[in-house]
C-alpha cells in the first residue's frame, strides 16, 4: 500500500474545465475516494500521488494545495507546464 496518500480540494467549476483530466494524470493521482462538498462548492479527492509526502498509514490525511503553473500557446489556448503539491500546513 502506498505511503504516499494525501487529499486536496477543487471547485466544482474547476472539475468541469476540460483540464482538470490532464492535471490528474500529470500528478499520478489514483483516487481512492472523492466526494462532492456542497457546502464548500468543492469536491474532495483523496488518493494517491507521486507529488505527495510519504508518511505512515492511518493517520489524519494530509491536506495538500495543488499548484498549477500554465502558458499561453500558439493559439492562445493555455497549456498546462506544471504540476505541484505543497502541503497545507496545520
Amino acid at each position: 500500500m502506498s505511503k504516499r496518500l494525501g487529499k486536496f480540494y477543487i471547485s466544482k467549476a474547476a472539475v468541469e474545465e476540460k483540464e482538470t483530466p490532464d492535471i490528474l494524470a500529470r500528478m499520478g493521482f489514483v483516487p481512492w475516494r472523492v466526494e462532492f462538498l456542497a457546502h464548500r462548492n468543492n469536491f474532495e479527492y483523496i488518493g494517491t500521488s507521486k507529488l505527495f509526502d510519504e508518511h505512515k498509514i492511518g493517520y489524519t490525511v494530509p491536506e495538500y494545495q495543488i499548484i498549477i503553473s500554465t502558458a499561453k500557446g500558439k493559439k492562445n489556448e493555455i497549456k498546462i507546464v506544471d504540476v505541484k503539491a505543497e502541503l497545507v500546513k496545520e
